[in-house]
């Protein structure tokens, strides 16, 4: 069977069945749900909407006391900057102030003065008119009414003056709790009066000192909330949060509060949480008939519950200074409000079902308890009749519908599939018969093939890169082939066996990272034809990076230093000359670690000189003690800079037994698949545990470490190691 119907085939199976099969089991399964939808649908909407009701008191309640919570925040920051602002000198130069009446007349005006919507003023009649305020000054009030200003005391000027800085605290405040904050005020005992935003309308005999949460404020000495009241300017129903304003010296300066416009707040949280327009919010406390606080001790009949406030809350036509009524909750059952009751004193939410004005309701509330009271919510229960009502009555609908369309859309998409099947198989076969073929050439050794795919699909995209891939794989044989023979020639250059010296084994090693490296050792058999002396040369060096670069600056090292090497007698003048030439010729940061030592095999007590070209730790074990000692490091690498003068040292005190060893940062900088190193500890580990072998056999033994430890791991840094022992 050819691929074309095979894949064909395969799509269609892969595509056709499971689509009919859960074409099938999706019509049933609608129509099963539709049918318990209908049969319990008006069930579990209600208990839906009980839920989300639930959720919806306990998020109201979350909402007002947050807000709660940064209205007391923002008291007690009115109260320090107050506070400070008084025990301060006046201001330099007299700040311009406004009093009430200022807002008499559009003529006297202070800056900023408008007609605001969000405060407005209801007459006894019931008139209602915007009230001109200020939101970028407050206004000053002086108790009982404000003087003229030629007949302003001079102690309550100067306090004005200080209070008068408060204008970019109130509004930086209010701006950040944006349609909270009805009023913003400080009272003085002295009588002096400013609110924010800067009003009028104060009533005649007004004295903000006797009102009560002025009054409750000094008595608590701290924040509190009082009940609920009539605004004095707009008769505007209002909570207020006061404190005392307090010198340092503990004495009482005045108070200072915020009133929040409760009936606001109640609807615009109603209307987040979409209750519908038939249902009531409601503030309420628990309180004896009398309206008095109860205590733990209360009996339960004589606890009731009065309404702080309501969204149904309808002007009386009271005076302003009149106390606001706090009505009880006689609606619902007695056996309804007792559990309702009770689960608040517990500090415990619920929702009952009970008449509300003689109509069936759900009843949801929860406690707030920073204010003392709690949220309650009421909705008619045929509000949430309808709503099942007309759920039931969609979804049944819906089903219905659904099922009609999945049948007419599974037939369609039925018949599309196979034909996008069909079309696919043909299309996507053709191109990779012709990729195959060019393939099958090229694994025959004919590398100038090529693929011939006009697709600008995926397998076009393979095309190409089959075709930009030939001439890469030429020539990524053209360079295996090249480092091959460049790893055979470098290889070459490495010593073929070490010296043979008496009272000195010596061998070393090098492992490259990749084909070609940078790290190079070498012994160089040093003769002075004139005096007949015999040394012999040490070299271990590392040059910066690896690869083909590497090894060609490593191949320009070795030249040099064998054809200045001579016959060993000073080796100053050969560093000097291979860095002067490196240094010349270095490009692109490229420099080289060196190690040069002159061992003189004949001079007894042994004898070494050296100069290390920036390359370290020269590490020296000493058998007889068993401790290790580092050789002197004192120079820059090669190539760095041109004139630099380098340092011998010399050194023929060396203990009778020991290990001199000389390796390239690769050896500790091994890594494990951790990503851990093999570090020079775990090197010197080694050394100590081999010393008593020959030279080839350490470097056997660290080579064989660095294997196991690594894992297998590929090396990222080429490893070399010399070692000269003493015997």
């Amino acid at each position: 069977m050819r691929i074309h119907t095979k894949l064909f085939l395969l799509l269609l199976m892969i595509s056709v069945l499971p689509l009919v099969a859960l074409s099938l089991r999706s019509q049933r399964a609608t129509e099963n749900l539709g049918q318990t939808i209908a049969d319990r649908g008006r069930e579990a909407v209600w208990g839906q909407i009980e839920l989300q009701l639930q959720q919806a008191i306990g998020f109201s309640s979350d909402i007002l006391s947050a807000e709660q919570r940064q209205v007391e925040d923002v008291l007690r920051l009115q109260a320090r900057e107050a506070a400070v602002r008084l025990a301060a000198p006046p201001p330099d130069g007299e700040q311009p102030v406004y009093f009430d009446r200022s807002f008499d007349s559009p003529d006297t005006w202070p800056p900023g003065t408008e007609l605001a919507l969000d405060h407005v003023m209801v007459s006894p009649s019931r008139e209602v008119k915007a009230v001109p305020v200020s939101r970028q000054h407050q206004a000053f009030y002086i108790s009982p009414a404000t003087p003229q200003p030629d007949a302003i005391p001079a102690a309550l000027k100067s306090d004005m003056q200080r209070l008068s800085g408060l204008d970019d605290v109130y509004r930086t405040l209010s701006e950040a709790n944006p349609n909270l904050f009805y009023w913003q005020y400080v009272s003085l005992q002295n009588g002096v009066h400013s609110v924010y935003p800067g009003h009028g309308g104060y009533p005649e005999g007004f004295d903000p000192r006797t009102r009560a949460w002025y009054e409750a404020a000094v008595k608590a000495k701290a924040p509190t909330w009082g009940p609920p009241r009539l605004d004095a300017s707009t008769r505007r129903l209002l909570l207020t949060a006061s404190m005392p304003i307090m010198r340092d010296d503990g004495q009482l300066v005045g108070v200072t509060g915020i009133d929040v416009d409760i009936l606001a707040r109640l609807t615009a949280i109603q209307a987040r949480v979409r209750l519908g327009p038939n249902a009531a919010s409601y503030i309420v406390r628990l309180a004896d008939p009398d309206g008095n606080p109860i205590s733990n001790d209360t009996k339960a009949g004589d606890v009731k519950l009065h309404v702080v406030a309501a969204s149904t809350y309808n002007d009386t036509g009271a005076s302003w200074d009149a106390a606001v009524d706090e009505p009880l909750l006689d609606t619902g059952t007695a056996t309804g409000l007792t559990e309702m009751i009770g689960d608040l004193r517990a500090g415990r939410g619920g929702l009952r079902t009970m008449p509300h004005n003689a109509n069936d309701a759900i009843w949801v509330y929860g406690p707030l308890p920073r204010l003392g009271a709690a949220l309650l919510y009421v909705m008619p229960a045929e509000d949430v009749a309808a709503i099942a009502d007309a759920s039931q009555g969609s979804v049944l609908g819906a089903t219905m519908e659904q099922v009609r369309l999945a049948g007419l859309a599974s037939i369609v998409l039925i018949g599309v599939v196979a034909f996008v099947s069909a079309f696919a198989a043909r299309s996507v076969t053709r191109p990779l018969r012709d990729l195959a073929a060019a393939a099958q050439d090229l694994a025959r050794g004919q590398l100038d093939t090529r693929a011939v795919v006009a697709s600008r699909d995926e397998v076009g995209e393979l095309a190409a890169a089959f075709n930009a891939m030939v001439p890469e794989l030429q020539s990524h044989i053209k360079t295996k082939e090249g480092l091959a023979l460049a790893h055979e020639v470098q290889q070459k250059l490495l010593p073929s066996a070490p010296p043979m010296l008496t009272g000195y084994d010596i061998a070393g090693m090098c492992l490259y990272s990749e084909d070609v490296g940078g790290d190079y050792y070498d012994f160089l058999d040093l003769v002075d034809y004139d005096s007949g002396e015999h040394r012999v040369g040490v070299i271990v060096g590392d040059v910066a990076g690896h690869g083909v670069v590497a090894a060609l600056t490593m191949t320009s090292v070795r030249a040099l230093l064998r054809s200045y090497a001579s016959g060993g007698q000073q080796i100053l003048p050969v560093m000097r000359a291979v860095n002067h030439h490196l240094t010349a010729d270095a490009s692109g940061g490229r420099f080289i670690t060196l190690v040069y030592l002159v061992i003189d095999p004949d001079l007894q007590p042994r004898r070494m000189r050296w100069i290390s070209a920036g390359h370290g730790p020269l590490i020296f074990y000493d058998a007889d003690a068993h401790r290790f000692g580092e050789l002197a490091v004192a120079d820059i690498p090669l190539g760095v800079q041109g004139d630099w003068a380098f340092h011998e040292t010399e050194r023929s005190e060396w203990p009778q037994k020991g290990v001199l060893v000389i390796g390239t940062d690769g050896i500790w900088e091994t890594q494990n698949a951790e990503g851990r190193a093999f570090g020079k500890e775990g090197f010197l580990a080694v050394i100590r545990a081999t010393a008593a072998l020959s030279a080839k056999e350490i470097c056997a033994a660290v080579e064989e470490r660095l294997r196991e430890f690594s894992g297998g791991i590929p090396q990222k840094d080429d490893v070399t190691l010399v070692v000269v022992k003493f015997v």
